[in-house]
Order: C-alpha cells, then structure tokens, then sequence
C-alpha cells in the first residue's frame, strides 16, 4: 500500500508525464496515464498528512483518502477515459485539434485527483478553482463566446465558497473530519457554500449557465462536463455537509435547501419533458437528477447523504452516457430533433441498448444507477422531514420518468410522426465500445451499490 502523500505526487507526475507525452504525439499517454493515477489512488492507504502553512490563521495543508474520495478518483478516471477513446472517432474540431483536447481532459482529471486528496479547506479550495479554470479552457476550445459566461457564474460560486472556507477558519474548523462550528459563523459559511455548490451542480434557479454551456460545445465534452466537473459540486457538499459538526441553527438552512433540490428535481424534470432536441433534454435532465443529489445531501441524515452521493456517482456515469448517446443520434442521423427519428432501434440495436439503460437509469427504475441512490434518498428525507417532502420526491421522479420514456420511445420505437424513409446505420464499434462499458458501469452500480453504501454509512456515522 502506498502512503498519502506519495500515491498524491506519484498520480500528479504521472499525468503530468501523461500530458507531456500527448503533447509529443503518444496519444494513448493520456488513457494510459489516468488509468495509473486512478490505480495508484485506489491503492493508497494510510492516515491524513498536515503541514502547517499559514499558521497564524490556522490554515494547514493536509491531504487525505477514504472510500468516498477513492469513488470520485474513478469516476473521473472512468469518463475521462471513455470520452478520449469517444473523441478520438468522432472527430475533434477544436483549437489546437486532438492533442489540445486531451491535455486538457489530462488536466481536468488532475485537478480532480488533487481535490479528493484534499482535506483541509486551502487545499481544497485551490483544487476546486483548478477544476474551474481547466474546465473553462475546455468549453473555449469551441465556445470562445460561452467560456466567459461559464467562468463567470462558476467563479461567483467559488468566490462565495471562499467567504465560507474564511468564516470556517475562523470558527478553528480548518479540516474536514469532524470539527464543532461556532454558531455565529455557521450562519455565514454554511448558507454561503450551499449557493455555491448549487451554482456548480446547475440547481434551480442557479441553473441557467448549464443549458447554455452544454449545447455549445460536442456531446463528448458536455458528457465530460456533466460527468466529472458537475459531479464535483455533489463531492464538494458531501464534505461540507458531513465533514462538520453544523450547530442546531442551521437546521432551517438545511431544510431549506432540500426543498430547493426538489424543486429543482421537479423543474428540471419538465423542462426535459418540452424540450425536444437531445443536447436540452440531457442539459435539463442533469438540472433534475442534481436537484434529487442537492437534497439528499442537504436533508441532514445518513440515508439521504449516502443516497446523495451513490445518486452522484450514478449521475457520473449516467449523464455522459446520455451524452454519448446523443452524439451517435446526431453524427448518424444528421439531426438532434428527436421528432425526425423513429424505430431506430431497427438499424442500431446497441445504440438503442446503450440508449434503453440510460433511460431506464434516469427513469430511477431498478436494477439501474440511479435507483439505490433516490432510493435512500426518499427514505433519508422521509425520516426527517416526512411525508410532505417524499411526496415530492416522488412527483420529481415520476416526472423524470416521463422524459426518460419519452425519448427513449419516440426515438428507438413507435414514432409519432412520420417514420425516416432511410434509417441510419448503426454506429462504428470505436464510437459504441465506450457506450457500452459507461452501461456496463450503470447496471453494476444498479444491481451492487452495497459495499458502497455500506462504507458511505460507516464513515457518516
């Protein structure tokens, strides 16, 4: 087993060898070096390290692992990896071609690997602007016009987040792990990171960055972004939610923005349901399920927070799947418009398959993804807050249901409008093979998410 801090700078050499490599022109570098950061994180073990940094505001710089960190690693591993090899066939047309693009997933996932190390608050709060800056980079490779507005509501978040990490500090809460709050300060670090966390996760009404920021750039990079970089948002709150002890008067705080993610589960759910061009359908369905992910992880109990986070892995793997679906439906058919497509299911079977457990995923059906995760979720809210809000719940996942059919039958079954003359041929393997193992990944979670909640549970409690 490898310490902390040596399985932290051996993954950040690597991919930095990894990016330097593709940057000479060994393209499988960037794969080959994401698979051994996420390895090496995956086999490290020990206690968190600290050092002091700046000691007169007690502001250590400690690093750390537990099961949920190691979760986020390979989640990011895993899109990474499937978006690159997806690239790679579909074609990149961005500044800088292929190459950039890989550096810059290179980045974004070494970003992501040094904040799940992070255990303390300057760490983290480093790492989360890193993930910021490289993932503007990637939406101005396509969308010059769209980067500035991406960056500017994300940094907004991050700057509130930064008020947040300043009140912790000075209420002694420097790491995370257990630290009492004062209650004076709570009332301005804990409202202060939940807006921002909702601006990154795209909840309602901090949303609107999101539809925008999506549709402008390819399925893949959007995939990427809803994957990895929104995920992050759902990390960053499970840290903050259950990594201090809130005092009772943050209660309502809490209370509050649960509703507010079903609110947002609900919004985005029948947004999803009107739209009718693919890239909408999947940028609103990501508002929804990170609208179901906010309040599991804001209702204050470890059902709902272990539900919020195996709902955030789900959504991880889920979203970029759709994503990647979409990009197949569009470079085969030449259209987005789910109302000029039918019975494709005919001359794409894997496609459709791909396609059927995705839907079915966000439809919260069992055994897919995202079933476990709103399951604990309804049952964690349940508890706390009682029938009212699981009423709710249910209104936010029956809704998405609804879109999720939608589209899955509109586009592969019985159409309602006139059927194509010619349907489209069925996608290159290159293009299906990371469909199908971002499948694999959503029945796996769906049908084994014990261990994993098991640990989840564990350490909250």
């Amino acid at each position: 087993m490898l310490g902390v801090p040596v399985a932290y700078a051996t993954s950040l050499i690597v991919l930095g060898l990894g990016a330097a490599a593709v940057l000479a022109g060994r393209r499988a570098a960037s794969i080959i070096s994401i698979t051994v950061s996420a390895i090496i994180t995956l086999l490290a073990n020990g206690d968190a390290v600290c050092r002091s940094w700046l000691a007169v505001v007690n502001a250590p710089v400690c690093m750390g692992l537990d099961t949920v960190s190691k979760l986020f690693a390979a989640l990011s591993a895993l899109v990474a990896i499937t978006v690159i090899v997806y690239a790679g066939r579909a074609g990149v047309t961005c500044r800088g071609g292929e190459a950039v693009f890989e550096i810059v997933v290179t980045a974004i996932h070494a970003s992501v690997i040094g904040l799940v190390y992070a255990y303390s608050l300057p760490l983290f709060y480093v790492f989360w602007e890193l993930v910021l800056i490289v993932s503007t980079v990637l939406v101005w490779l396509w969308s010059p016009r769209r980067a500035p507005e991406f960056f500017i509501y994300m940094h907004a978040g991050s700057l509130l987040l930064l008020v947040a990490v300043g009140a912790l500090l000075a209420a002694n809460a420097p790491v995370f792990g257990g630290n009492v709050v004062d209650a004076s300060l709570s009332t301005i670090a804990l409202p202060l990171a939940l807006i921002a966390f909702a601006i990154k996760l795209g909840v309602f009404p901090f949303h609107t960055w999101l539809p925008r920021t999506y549709t402008s750039v390819p399925p893949f990079a959007a995939g990427l972004l809803a994957g990895v970089v929104t995920s992050i948002g759902a990390y960053g709150m499970y840290r903050f939610t259950t990594g201090f002890h809130w005092p009772h008067q943050t209660t309502a705080m809490l209370e509050a923005a649960m509703w507010l993610g079903i609110t947002s589960a609900i919004v985005g759910a029948l947004r999803a349901l009107s739209a009718n061009r693919l890239g909408f359908i999947a940028s609103y369905s990501s508002i929804g399920h990170s609208g179901i992910i906010y309040a599991g992880l804001a209702a204050g109990h470890p059902l709902a927070a272990a539900g919020g986070v195996l709902a955030a892995l789900a959504h991880g793997i889920v979203k970029p799947l759709f994503f990647l679906v979409a990009g197949v439906l569009e470079k085969q058919s030449g259209s987005d418009d789910i109302r000029s497509m039918g019975v494709f299911a005919r001359s794409m079977p894997v496609t459709a398959f791909a396609a059927f457990v995705a839907a079915m995923s966000l439809a919260g059906a069992p055994p897919f993804a995202m079933f476990p995760g709103e399951l604990l979720i309804v049952l964690g809210v349940g508890r706390v807050y009682g029938i009212a809000a699981v009423a709710a719940l249910a209104l936010a996942v029956l809704s998405s249901a609804a879109y999720a059919l939608r589209f899955w039958l509109r586009v592969f079954w019985h159409p309602s409008v006139t059927v194509p003359r010619t349907l489209p041929s069925e996608a290159p393997s290159r293009l299906l093979v990371p469909l199908l193992i971002l499948a694999a990944a959503a029945i796996a979670l769906g049908v084994l998410p014990g261990p994993i909640v098991d640990s989840i549970v564990s350490l909250i409690r």
